[in-house]
Order: structure tokens, then sequence, then C-alpha cells
């Protein structure tokens, strides 16, 4: 009985989830506004106090590169260290250009696929995080798509329950209504550059 009323309790958290998320994309043309309202329940529904979202860059030499889109931090102290790191137009890209190498193929090998993966600490001790994130102990790691292509990576950190497979399956509602939001997006921009 007990598992029933949990795993209700899950359906309508993330329900209300589902409900914020398309509110947010209703009023908005960013796609870093939509990559960090699903990065934030994802965060609070798998108790991650930390999160990031990886979206990859072609660069003009055709080489790709992670570029960091968005964070997510529980702590508001650590946020506000965090914030000359943040998302904004202002702040600068180039520092948050990661190139693919050896230390970074795991994940640019899940844009290829379309399953989440789990990863412990020593398994990410060659991946260059940026110094001021806190230490990554264990990360569930969710590859992000429109519906043509895989576009990012969504990372839940340091949650305080193991993470399993079966979360990713749960939110694919979540994921569903990203992934059409930057398909709308993605066609929104065509038309605007076919426009000019």
């Amino acid at each position: 009985m007990q598992d029933v009323v949990a795993s209700r309790r899950k359906d309508n958290l993330l329900r209300a989830a589902v409900n914020r998320i398309q509110t947010v994309f209703r009023g908005s043309n960013d796609q870093n506004q939509c990559f960090s309202a699903v990065l934030e329940e994802l965060c609070d529904l798998s108790n991650s106090p930390f999160g990031f979202v990886f979206e990859l860059v072609l660069m003009a030499d055709g080489k790709p590169k992670l570029r960091c889109a968005s964070l997510y931090h529980a702590d508001a102290r650590a946020k506000a260290a965090c914030a000359s790191n943040s998302n904004n137009a202002k702040a600068p890209i180039a520092p948050w250009m990661i190139d693919i190498n050896s230390g970074t193929k795991t994940f640019y090998s899940l844009l290829s696929y379309n399953q989440a993966a789990i990863y412990t600490r020593y398994q990410l001790e060659e991946f260059p995080f940026d110094p001021s994130w806190p230490q990554i102990n264990n990360l569930m790691a969710i590859p992000i798509h429109n519906v043509t292509k895989t576009v990012a990576i969504m990372g839940l950190c340091n949650s305080t329950f193991p993470y399993t497979l079966g979360f990713h399956q749960r939110c694919k509602p979540l994921l569903t209504a990203l992934s059409s939001a930057l398909t709308a997006l993605e066609h929104q921009h065509e038309d605007i550059h076919t426009e000019t």
C-alpha cells in the first residue's frame, strides 16, 4: 500500500512540474530559459542539489564543443558564487566551451543515444568541470533532443538517493515537453531567417 501511495505522490509531483514548465514555455522564446526550467524541476524531483545543461555547439571549423547552457544550485550561497557563470546573454560564453577529448568523450557519446547514463565520482575524474562547482559525487546524464537530433545533455548531480534509469523513464513527460518546446523554437528561428 505504501508503494502505491508513494507512486501516486510522485505522479502528482510530476504532473505539477509539467504544468509549471508548460507555463514557462508558453511565455518564452529563449532556449536557455526552457533548459533552466526543466533542469530545476528535474533537480527538485530527483533531490539533486546541483545540475547543469551542456549544449552541443558546432564551431566555425566544424568541430563540436560542449557549452554550459544552464546551471542549477539549490544552495542560495553557492548559487550566488556561481552567478558570474550564469547563462544570461551578457555573460561571456567562451569560458564555458569544453573541447571533446578523452575526458569529455563519454558525454559526447551520449548525444548519439536516447538513454540516460549514471556515473560515480570515479568515472568522472577526468571531466573538466568548472572549479567553482561543487564536487560531483554522482551524476545522472540525460540526453535532450528536439524532434530531429540530440542537442544537449542535462546533468543531475549529488542526489541524496541513488539515481536509477527508472527515473529517466518516469520523467519522459517533462522531457517530451522540452523536446516539443525546442522544436517549436527551432521552427520559429527558421521562419525568422526565411523572412529576412
